[in-house]
Order: C-alpha cells, then sequence, then structure tokens
C-alpha cells in the first residue's frame, strides 16, 4: 500500500510539472504575440509571470530586457533581466548585444565594448560548432 501511495504522489507531481511546463510555454507565446501586437505592456505582464512560475527561465528574463530596450525605457531594470538571462543561459549573445547597445546609448563605451566583445565571441563559436 505504501508504495502504491507513493507512486501515486509521484505521478501527481509529474502530472502538476508538466501543467507548469504547459502553462509557461502558454504564456510565453501569448508575450511574444502581444509584444508583436505592439501590446508591450501587456508582453511585459506575461513573461513576469513566467518569471513568477520558473525564475530560472532565461527566455522570460531575455524578452523583458530586450522589450524595455527597444522602447528605451527602464534601462536600468532591461539591463538587470539581461544580465540575469545570461547568467542563466551564457551563451546569449543577443542578450550580450542589447547590453552593449544599453551602455552605447549611456555613453558607458567601455561597458558597450565589453558586451559588444563578448557578444561577437558567443556568436562566433556559436555558429562555427
Amino acid at each position: 500500500i505504501h508504495r502504491m501511495i507513493s507512486d501515486a504522489d509521484q505521478s501527481e507531481e509529474m502530472a502538476i510539472e508538466q501543467n507548469k511546463n504547459d502553462v509557461i510555454n502558454i504564456l510565453l507565446e501569448a508575450g511574444t504575440l502581444l509584444f508583436e501586437l505592439s501590446d508591450k505592456e501587456k508582453s511585459i505582464d506575461y513573461f513576469e509571470k513566467v518569471k513568477e512560475m520558473d525564475p530560472n527561465n532565461a527566455d522570460a528574463w531575455f524578452e523583458i530586457g530586450r522589450i524595455l530596450a527597444s522602447q528605451n525605457l527602464q534601462l536600468p531594470y532591461a539591463t538587470v533581466n539581461l544580465k540575469k538571462a545570461i547568467e542563466l543561459e551564457g551563451t546569449n549573445y543577443r542578450a550580450m548585444l542589447l547590453l552593449g547597445d544599453i551602455y552605447r546609448i549611456q555613453r558607458d563605451i567601455d561597458n558597450a565594448m565589453k558586451w559588444y566583445h563578448e557578444a561577437l565571441k558567443r556568436y562566433l563559436i556559436e555558429f562555427y560548432q
């Protein structure tokens, strides 16, 4: 009986995790679609929900940083999100490029060059593998 209960508990946990992943994927798709439809604020809301459900979701962190950077808004928060995306996914050269852009806009040329260089290095590594 104990084994049956343990197996049932494991099955329930797996189903909950699968549902969570499905919800996260739906929220990511909805956020992307809303961004494409120019509803950037609502798009950010969806990506923030993904971060609440899965703080290690690099895509959500990246998308928030990308949206804010594209609007030249809340650049410090955009920077935090892009750096977290890179921390979670060290090969995200697109996040590195956006960080370079943010630092360039802020006239911090040293940091801009650092991130552009890192982005190029990561891109070439990925491209030639």
